[in-house]
């Protein structure tokens, strides 16, 4: 299994200026999925393959612009990030009526991409998440997936794709089902509470487990094994968990 990286489509017009947008995308470490120049063609993608996020053109071809997208698709929770090249007032608090999440008028720097789409996408996850929520932004959870970033890049891990989430102090270590480790400055509660009850149990005061990956149970030792390893099981939580689980003896 290889990591999914944060995907991109690219809205513009400007065949130049999108393909070196796509370049400094790339360059960040993102994944640009298309490149579109009409707004036909973008509903179409947007619709039947959707992006993680969408740098869009205001400006564009066909009978839609940019900001009209964006409101049509705004019951989609999309998160857009604007460019343009005119600084107007107007088009922007026209913008802010649709999911937009940033707003940037060209021309446009690598750093000047990545620290947007960073603010981006912290904007978007400190909107959806409770006001007493203590976990950090630079690693959050958006409908079946999470984002955490490593290597300054966000990469993007499926729930089901969770093996083992671990207490260390004040942050947790993420292991996924291909052994690859996360780390992340958060308290295990907070990320306990974004996880779905039913597949993912916290079976020890520093372990989560994903009870879809559990390869077997000692509940004579309270221990069960993960992926090659051993995880205690509290003896407040041994009966719940086997009530959890479906044996044959």
């Amino acid at each position: 299994m290889s990591k999914a990286r944060l995907q991109v489509l690219i809205v513009e017009d400007d065949a130049l200026f999108a393909v070196e947008l796509q370049m400094l995308v790339e360059e960040i470490g993102y994944q640009v999925i298309d490149i579109v120049d009409n707004s036909a063609q973008a509903l179409d993608l947007i619709f039947s393959n959707p992006p993680d996020l969408v740098l869009m053109d205001i400006d564009i071809k066909g009978r839609l612009s940019g900001v009209e997208i964006g409101q049509k698709i705004r019951h989609l929770n999309l998160p857009i990030l604007y460019i343009t090249s005119f600084d107007d007032s107007g088009v922007y608090n026209q913008a802010r009526k649709s999911q937009m999440i940033g707003y940037l008028v060209k021309p446009l720097s690598k750093y000047s991409i990545q620290s947007a789409i960073r603010l981006a996408m912290q904007n978007l996850f400190s909107s959806r998440k409770p006001a007493d929520d203590q976990q950090q932004e630079d690693n959050f959870v958006l409908d079946n997936y999470f984002f955490f970033k490593k290597r300054q890049i966000y990469q993007k891990v499926t729930l089901n794709e969770i093996a083992l989430i671990e207490a260390d102090g004040d942050y947790i270590n993420v292991y996924t089902t291909d052994r690859e480790k996360f780390v992340a400055r958060m308290p295990i509660s907070a990320i306990e509470n974004q996880l779905p009850s039913q597949f993912f149990y916290r079976v020890h005061r520093s372990y989560i487990v994903n009870l879809n990956t559990i390869s077997s149970i000692n509940f004579k030792d309270n221990l069960l094994m993960i992926g090659g390893k051993s995880i205690p099981v509290s003896k407040s939580r041994k009966k719940e968990l086997s009530d959890l689980i479906t044996k044959i003896d």
